[in-house]
């Protein structure tokens, strides 16, 4: 039993830093799918950090956003 609890307290440092960001499906789905035509160096990872370093006031500048792909004329 003493095993199981070191266990557990040598991972509970793990555990505090990942977020948990849990959005409604379909409005993931529709955001990744813009983020996807920003370009090659774009995936939603790299769009939510750019965003979190701008609110965290690391840079000033902003991440592009994403177009419309609810938009006839964008898709």
């Amino acid at each position: 039993m003493a095993e199981k609890h070191r266990r557990n307290r040598a991972d509970r440092h793990l555990k505090k830093w990942r977020p948990s960001l849990r959005p409604d499906r379909q409005l993931f789905e529709r955001v990744a799918r813009g983020v996807q035509r920003l370009g090659p160096g774009w995936n939603m990872n790299s769009h939510y950090e750019a965003w979190l370093r701008y609110c965290a006031h690391e840079t000033n500048e902003l991440p592009p956003r994403p177009p419309r792909v609810d938009d006839p004329e964008q898709a």
